[in-house]
């Protein structure tokens, strides 16, 4: 009995051991050799780490594109900021040049036809001195700006004071101030105040106001209504010798009258008579035929105050001409004479006659005893302050050219990621659509 037990028993150890060595060996073939459902779970498995580790990587990507697109962007806008701020520098510098060109301005030159005298100072609104003009001294075009300005005339060795007058001044118009009458000494003045004073008694007071200031100083418009062509010539007449009180004729030798009883500008009845800024009307003559003028009294020709001068226009710019009767009657030094002005002059460059000249706003003074020096003066002014802002000029440009050419540099980085957006939407979409595939696949099996 007992040797069968054992026999029993040794014969279950030996089953078990061969069912596990069965057992073992089962699981090591189907791990060598796997069924189809094990190399269908094989598949997944994998599958499922490459489309874990791909959308990982995808994300990285896109992540990092957008931490590129968005330091780019911010670099875009900072440059954007930039350049709208040059841009609103530019549109601010275009608009005061604009405003300076608009800035209401006119244009006056000076004539000083004052006799007897070493030269006299005029003064705008208190500020600005034209001094020591002598006689027969004519200004450039200065600018001057609009509305009420005073003016007043001073002799420049006694700084005396001898007239003033206000005018209102209208925009964009050219205006000739003359200065006219015959200065006296001291002397004389009081001899006259006291022949005034006794005979003021017996004199009405129109006389009076006939006897008036010896002293005027007018302003005439410029302004003609016609063009001014190449083949005519335009000019006018300005009656300006305070010796003469009686209205002249402006004419032609055997010829017609081309200007008819013209007062002298400084009387107080033409001064009534006349608005502000009125003058003789231009007219405008052929330039082909040279002509002799002379004064006479109105409506006597035979007594003549000038000898017949020749006129030639034959000056080829167009220009403008004003003819000034002038002097004092049997005075050999002022010798009454017709005085011509010439503008444009031929010789003289536009560039002269500048709109920067603001007159009432820098202290400058006129002598024209140098007035080419002062005007070569000018000119180098003018140079000195252009040079400054040509520079500003240049550098501006040097940065705009190199802001433009760092520009293109920086958005080079901008064009994958332009793409990246819709290409990780693809990958995304092809994702779903395989895991969706091996899913039915599965299913089936």
């Amino acid at each position: 009995m007992k040797l069968s037990f054992i026999k029993n028993i040794s014969n279950n150890e030996e089953y078990r051991v061969t069912n596990f060595k069965r057992k073992t060996e089962d699981t090591i073939i189907n791990i060598i050799i796997p069924n189809k459902k094990n190399i269908y779970s094989f598949l997944m498995i994998i599958l499922a780490i490459v489309i874990l580790s791909s959308h990982i990587k995808v994300n990285a990507y896109y992540n990092n594109n957008n931490n590129n697109n968005n330091g780019n962007n911010n670099n875009n806008n900072f440059y954007n900021i930039l350049n709208l701020n040059l841009n609103n520098d530019k549109l601010v510098e275009q608009q005061e040049q604009q405003q300076e060109q608009i800035k209401l301005y006119s244009k006056i030159k000076i004539i000083n036809t004052v006799i007897e005298s070493d030269g006299v100072d005029i003064v705008f609104n208190n500020s600005v001195s034209f001094k020591n003009l002598a006689y027969l001294s004519v200004s450039e075009y200065i600018t001057i700006p609009i509305g009420l300005i005073q003016i007043d005339l001073y002799d420049s060795k006694s700084k005396k004071h001898l007239e003033f007058k206000r005018f209102q001044i209208e925009n964009d118009t050219d205006y000739t101030l003359i200065t006219t009458g015959i200065f006296k000494k001291q002397e004389e003045q009081k001899q006259e105040e006291d022949n005034k004073n006794n005979s003021n008694n017996n004199n009405s007071d129109e006389d009076i106001d006939d006897d008036g200031s010896n002293y005027s100083i007018t302003i005439l418009s410029d302004n003609f209504n016609f063009p001014s062509l190449k083949k005519r010539t335009t000019l006018r007449f300005i009656h300006c010798s305070a010796d003469v009180r009686v209205g002249v004729d402006f004419s032609l030798v055997n010829a017609a009258t081309l200007f008819s009883n013209v007062e002298y500008i400084g009387d107080r009845n033409h001064m009534r008579s006349k608005s502000f800024g009125a003058s003789t009307n231009f007219i405008s003559i052929p330039k082909s035929n040279p002509y002799q003028v002379f004064i006479h009294e109105t409506d006597n020709e035979k007594k003549q105050l000038t000898l017949p001068e020749n006129l030639h226009p034959i000056y080829d710019s167009p220009c403008t001409i004003s003819f000034l009767l002038i002097g004092s009657i049997d005075n050999p030094k002022y010798p009454l004479q017709i005085f011509s002005i010439i503008y444009p002059l031929p010789s003289i460059h536009a560039s002269q006659f500048s709109e920067k000249q603001h007159l009432l706003s820098n202290n400058y003074q006129f002598n024209n005893n140098n007035l080419k020096q002062q005007q070569q003066q000018q000119q180098q002014q003018q140079q000195q302050q252009q040079q400054p802002i040509l520079q500003q000029q240049q550098q501006q440009q040097k940065q705009q050219q190199q802001q433009q050419q760092q520009q293109p540099i920086q958005q080079q980085p901008n064009i994958p990621s332009s793409t990246s957006p819709s290409s990780t939407t693809f990958l995304k979409f092809s994702i779903a659509v395989l895991s969706f595939v091996l899913l039915a696949l599965l299913s089936v099996v």
